[in-house]
């Protein structure tokens, strides 16, 4: 039983179905988990995304320069 209401108000919450340790997982659907973004990034943020991007990118592409002469 996942909660019992006893005298005067006072309830005991000790559910058998959750994540931690002991209890019971439920079950996961995969037809239910998406991915997908389902909003508008605003315009100001995908340009900083943008720039980090290429940042990460020029970082990379300067590794692999680095390491093509060793």
């Amino acid at each position: 039983m996942c909660k019992k209401n006893l005298f005067y108000g006072i309830t005991i919450h000790d559910c058998i179905i959750g994540f931690t340790l002991g209890k019971i997982k439920p079950d996961m659907n995969p037809k239910f988990l998406i991915n997908n973004q389902w909003w508008k990034e605003p315009q100001a943020v995908q340009l900083e995304n943008n720039i980090n991007y290429l940042k990460y990118i020029k970082r990379l592409m300067n590794i692999y320069q680095f390491t093509k002469y060793l």
